[in-house]
């Protein structure tokens, strides 16, 4: 799998922050605050969410949920494009509303 672009629509600092990744080594750098740590999170969140997996009472979120909120209240969202034996997907999700689509990118 290739991650080919982080789209942060709102994400913690970030906003309409796009990040383009090419084939091979990407690296991410900064000084302390810079934000690596938060695009990391973003990745993780976009596959996964942040909803505790096991928990069947009520719903539950891990802690990076309200960690990340935009500082500026915009909408919590993103869109993560990747590629897998040669096809290119996107993933859209809306980490407030708890909900994402995965799409084929060519079709």
């Amino acid at each position: 799998m290739k991650l080919r672009e982080l789209n942060l629509i709102s994400f913690g600092k970030f906003k309409n922050a796009i990040f383009k990744l090419d084939d091979g080594l990407n690296i991410l750098y900064g000084g302390n605050e810079a934000g690596k740590t938060t695009i990391h999170t973003f990745i993780e969140g976009m596959f996964y969410g942040f909803q505790k997996p096991h928990v069947r009472t009520r719903r539950s979120f891990y802690e990076e949920r309200n960690k990340y909120i935009p500082w500026n209240g915009d909408k919590y969202a993103g869109i993560l494009i990747f590629e897998k034996d040669n096809k290119r997907y996107r993933i859209e999700r809306d980490f407030k509303e708890d909900r994402f689509k995965v799409y084929d990118d060519l079709t």
